[in-house]
């Protein structure tokens, strides 16, 4: 199974942006998303990062089918998969 990130409000992280979300190593999931939310990147007032879990459905039917996140050398990269 495979793990996603996504934004979501503090509180509710069941809820999560569709357009916010990335495919994520289920490995290196709770590293990624410890260092999102440590530099904050990309996140308003009140959001943060979270681990989901997901299967192929969530994948298909969401952003995170085509976006990608992982780590390489200690950096955390991102890759938009759409038409290729």
């Amino acid at each position: 199974m495979k793990k996603m990130v996504a934004k979501s409000l503090k509180g509710s992280e069941f809820f999560y942006s569709r357009f916010s979300a990335y495919a994520v190593p289920v490995s290196s999931a709770d590293k990624i998303c410890k260092a999102l939310n440590d530099s904050r990147w990309n996140l308003d007032d009140n959001e943060v990062w979270h681990v989901h879990d997901c299967g192929s459905y969530e994948l298909e039917n969401t952003s995170a089918g085509y976006r990608r996140m992982g780590v390489r050398n200690g950096r955390i990269y991102t890759a938009d998969w759409i038409g290729y």
